[in-house]
């Protein structure tokens, strides 16, 4: 069992751009002491949003995924359908709206699987892996996302050719990896 032998002695947030809108992103300077030492340390970190990703099923048993821009690394890429949790939102509530403003499908039930740290080392936020099942589409994906079903292993094997095609392209999709490796292993696929 891992041990806190840092405690936390001060938290400041910093205005890094009054008046503007983050997106939700605050920077965080901590300050932590060694437990039974004097010995401390400055920690920079990043607040965010928690956002919810969703391996979404139709009632055929084909993944849902689709190829949206990612402006973080300014390419359209292959993804999960996924999005943050706004403020009031439970992680259920934005996983339904996600599913169905990306994709035009909604989920009979959805069910949470797994919550996983973003970036553990820099930062709170969380992912919120679900499972949607019994899909069925109801609209249409939002502008600017082409949807794509998928067996699941097919997805898999598109999802890290993907990612191992070139090693020096930088290439986004990491929360999809890890929902994706989390579900398909709780279905028995993996």
């Amino acid at each position: 069992m891992p041990s806190n032998e840092w405690e936390l002695i001060s938290r400041e947030q910093i205005d890094f751009a009054p008046g503007e809108n983050t997106f939700g992103l605050k920077i965080f300077k901590e300050h932590h002491r060694k437990a039974g030492t004097q010995k401390e340390r400055t920690y920079w970190k990043y607040g965010k949003p928690d956002v919810v990703m969703i391996a979404g099923f139709t009632t055929d048993m084909l993944l849902i995924a689709h190829e949206e821009f990612q402006p973080g690394v300014g390419e359209t890429y292959l993804k999960l359908p996924g999005g943050n949790v706004d403020e009031g939102d439970t992680p259920e509530i934005a996983a339904n709206r996600e599913l169905e403003e990306e994709t035009g499908y909604r989920a009979r039930r959805m069910e949470l699987i797994s919550t996983i740290a973003h970036d553990s080392g820099r930062s709170e936020a969380k992912v919120f892996c679900y499972f949607a099942i019994g899909c069925e589409e109801i609209g249409v994906p939002e502008e600017g996302s082409t949807v794509q079903l998928f067996k699941p292993l097919e997805f898999w094997d598109r999802l890290l050719k993907d990612l191992t095609t070139d090693p020096n392209l930088l290439r986004g999709g990491g929360n999809t990896l890890k929902c994706a490796a989390t579900v398909l292993y709780k279905l028995g696929y993996l």
